[in-house]
């Protein structure tokens, strides 16, 4: 069996790696349409410790396609403002 996955993204990136470990083949598709309409935006997604160990148990090394996260900063559309502020 062979499954196919739209998006290089966490939620498949888990997927398939469970997918994987069932022995399942599976294959990763970039999901072209999203990264061209995708204009000025900017995602972020933090991990905490207990999310990062789950990956590792799974087989996943986050810490290799990832960075860690010291801050982050939330604004809201447009304004230079934060009005929330993780450290």
């Amino acid at each position: 069996m062979k499954i196919c996955l739209i998006g290089k993204n966490l939620v498949n990136l888990v997927i398939s790696r469970a997918l994987i470990n069932s022995g399942i083949n599976v294959v990763l598709y970039k999901n072209n349409f999203e990264a061209k309409h995708r204009i000025n935006k900017s995602r972020t997604v933090g991990l905490s410790q207990n999310s990062i160990d789950f990956l590792e148990e799974q087989g996943i090394n986050i810490k290799k396609i990832g960075h860690k996260i010291n801050k982050i900063n939330l604004q809201k559309n447009g304004e230079k403002k934060n009005f929330l502020e993780f450290k």
